[in-house]
């Protein structure tokens, strides 16, 4: 994250969205599914309610670290947009279809 030259604050709120998920489970982020990371995103948004800027910052450490970190590719990472709408965002984790 150095060498892409983000800032303290996201640097410091990525490594936050990856130690919470990795609590949430008690395991190693590296052994979730895809299904668990978007329970994990319901659950902050729906059960926690937590403002919809803190669940993106959350999700984008969470991608950085499954695209840059762990070099994995699933369905999540690919449907998370940079610019998505909050409605966009809960209807893709809140919604089951």
């Amino acid at each position: 994250m150095t060498v892409q030259r983000f800032s303290h604050h996201t640097k410091r709120s990525y490594v936050t969205g990856v130690k919470l998920l990795a609590k949430y489970y008690m395991q190693s982020p590296d052994t979730l599914t895809n299904d668990q990371i978007q329970d994990y995103i319901r659950y902050l948004l729906e059960d926690r309610k937590l403002a919809w800027g803190t669940c993106n910052a959350y999700l984008s450490g969470i991608v950085c670290f499954y695209r840059h970190t762990y070099l994995y590719k699933s369905n999540i990472l690919d449907n998370h947009l940079k610019g998505t709408s909050q409605s966009q965002m809960t209807q893709r984790f809140v919604i089951k279809g």
